[in-house]
């Protein structure tokens, strides 16, 4: 009964949808989604730190995208279907990036030329 009673009532396949955390820890961080009128683009963040940008019916891994929402991106891959949300880098304990300091002209100080 309790396996009856874990599957999804109103998904066609009745197949649970995995949550992030059971992803392989190799998959790439979903770090954010672009949605237009034209375009749907999922962006992820690789070890390497160049992103990866995919569309939906592209492949991650061992994954397809099935589809790209306003607020999570659904796969579908070995493990069934997989729903992850963007993570940003310091949500993953790592460090943020720096932020260079501005110029002083930038940041509206004054830098008097001292004595002529």
């Amino acid at each position: 009964m309790a396996q009856i009673l874990a599957r999804p009532l109103f998904r066609p396949d009745r197949r649970p949808v995995a949550d992030a955390s059971t992803a392989a820890t190799s998959m790439p961080r979903l770090s954010g989604i672009l949605r237009g009128d034209a375009v749907r683009l999922a962006i992820f963040a690789r070890s390497s730190g160049k992103p990866v940008l995919l569309g939906e019916g592209g492949r991650l891994g061992g994954y397809r995208i099935v589809r790209i929402g306003r607020r999570a991106v659904l796969l579908e891959g070995p493990r069934g279907r997989l729903r992850l949300v963007p993570r940003f880098a310091h949500e993953t304990g790592a460090a943020p990036p720096a932020i260079p300091p501005k110029p002083a002209a930038e940041a509206g100080i004054l830098v008097h030329p001292g004595p002529r």
